[in-house]
């Protein structure tokens, strides 16, 4: 499950705070309190990320990237909420290519591996669903617990936070207060968007089914009166 995966996470996180100092329950143990502090950020970032998108594509893909090691601040530096996402932002600046180049192949030799897996168990589990059924196979099934619980989250985790170390050792040195303060009011800016795209967009949605819901409706009785009344059209009365 999602909240599951949240967990997971957090104690991958700790471990990796710690060294590797620290067990599995106490790593967990831990982590509990950087729980909600973890979804805030999450929070946060996706409005800024949305935002970005709302703006156009282009910009929301340059938020993505910028924003991409938002978590680890909170548990290797103590930044909370804004300041780990405008603290992320003046890392991968001036680095954003060649972050978004690394995220690129690490996802695509993900997807493969996925893909090689997912027919080797084929081979050996069977798969009782019908052929144009949309639920994933017990093969997909078996291999997502597996490899993307198992294997891809560890991997992902760890490979984000030494691409994180990587750019904060690039910025050595150098001053990120005005950086971050840039980044900041961008920010505020973009999440702002994203809230207001995220309010029209269920406004719209709720407008569409208050607009199409009742010829919905109209439909379905017409439907039902052909089937209870062959042969006479309501509509058309010629």
């Amino acid at each position: 499950s999602g909240l599951g995966a949240v967990f997971a996470r957090l104690g991958i996180f700790i471990v990796i705070a710690g060294g590797g100092a620290a067990g599995v329950a106490e790593a967990y143990k831990k982590g509990l309190k950087f729980f909600f502090p973890l979804i805030w950020i999450g929070i946060i970032s996706a409005a800024a990320i949305i935002g970005g998108f709302v703006l156009l594509i282009i910009p929301g893909i340059i938020v993505l990237i910028l924003l991409s090691v938002s978590y680890y601040p909170l548990f290797m530096e103590g930044r909370r909420g804004m300041s780990a996402l405008t603290l992320s932002w003046a890392y991968v600046k001036g680095y954003g290519w060649k972050v978004l180049g690394r995220l690129v192949f690490v996802a695509l030799i993900s997807w493969i591996i996925l893909f090689i897996l997912i027919m080797l168990f084929s081979l050996f589990i069977p798969d009782t669903l019908p052929v144009n059924s949309n639920e994933p196979t017990r093969a997909e099934q078996t291999v997502n617990i597996i490899f993307g619980n198992l294997i891809f989250l560890p991997f992902a985790t760890i490979y984000g936070y030494l691409l994180y170390q990587a750019l904060k050792n690039a910025k050595a040195g150098i001053p990120l207060e005005a950086e971050e303060e840039s980044a900041k009011k961008k920010l505020k800016i973009l999440v702002t968007i994203g809230i207001f795209g995220v309010i029209a967009l269920i406004a719209l949605a709720f407008y569409f089914i208050a607009i199409i819901g009742p010829l919905l409706d109209e439909s379905w009785q017409y439907q039902s009166s052909l089937s209870i009344f062959p042969g006479l059209d309501l509509i058309n009365l010629r």
